[in-house]
């Protein structure tokens, strides 16, 4: 019995001393924080720091007026590119608008263009209903060019008469010669009952002359020399070339 107790004494003291060793070591202050401990945490929060730092760094003055230089440098140039095409759409819209007066005034004008001789004879030979005059020209002929405008002028004032021009080029460079056309600027006036009536230089000198002929044709009177006034008793229309400086 005495054994018994004294083993049972000694178990009893084991179980306390590892009691109190356990709850000492939980309360000591090296368990709680040791310096050890607080300079790995230091670390470990500079290092957290750190990281973040890098992945969004602080931006400095400089880099912020450069980022600005870069964006006001883009904005210029869009600006440039958006004026450069603004002014190409204007400049092609001119464009069209000046082709399409151009394209009104060829469709709205008195005299007409004639350049082979299928067109030749369909407008001008075969023609009976209207008087036609037709003026042959050379793009490069000065005397050409100068009695141009009084030619148009004359057929506005005459719209009752079929008025023709008869570029000379090399693909209708035959029509000149079966024609007979020896020189230029030079006219011929048909009649739609007789055809050819009259051909003549219609230079500027002798201009004058053509137009008081084609009107003779267009009032339905002649003057002859020394016999008096040959004039249709059937109308009292007489056209007046001296307003435009013709003769």
């Amino acid at each position: 019995m005495g054994s018994v107790s004294s083993i049972r004494f000694i178990c009893i003291s084991l179980l306390f001393s590892n009691v109190y060793c356990f709850s000492t070591q939980r309360i000591t202050p090296s368990s709680i924080a040791s310096p050890t401990t607080c300079r790995t945490s230091s670390r470990s929060r500079l290092s957290l720091e750190m990281s973040l730092t890098a992945d969004h760094p602080k931006s400095s003055p400089a880099s912020d007026d450069m980022k600005n230089e870069k964006e006001s440098a883009k904005l210029s140039a869009f600006r440039q590119q958006l004026e450069r095409t603004l002014r190409r759409s204007s400049e092609n819209e001119s464009k069209q608008k000046q082709k399409k007066r151009q394209t009104q005034t060829q469709s709205e004008s008195p005299v007409m263009k004639v350049e082979s001789l299928q067109e030749y004879k369909t407008i001008v030979a075969e023609e009976r209903n209207k008087i036609t005059v037709v003026r042959f020209y050379a793009t490069w002929c000065k005397a050409c060019r100068a009695i141009k405008p009084k030619f148009y002028q004359l057929a506005r004032m005459h719209p009752e008469i079929s008025f023709v021009e008869v570029p000379v080029t090399e693909q209708n460079a035959d029509l000149h010669q079966g024609l007979g056309i020896p020189t230029l600027p030079f006219g011929h006036i048909y009649h739609p009952d007789a055809g050819l009536v009259e051909e003549m230089k219609i230079g500027k000198a002798n201009f004058g002359t053509f137009a008081k002929t084609m009107s003779w044709y267009a009032d339905g009177f002649c003057e002859l020399n020394g016999v008096g006034d040959c004039s249709n008793p059937l109308t009292e229309k007489k056209s007046d070339v001296k307003k435009i400086g013709l003769v």
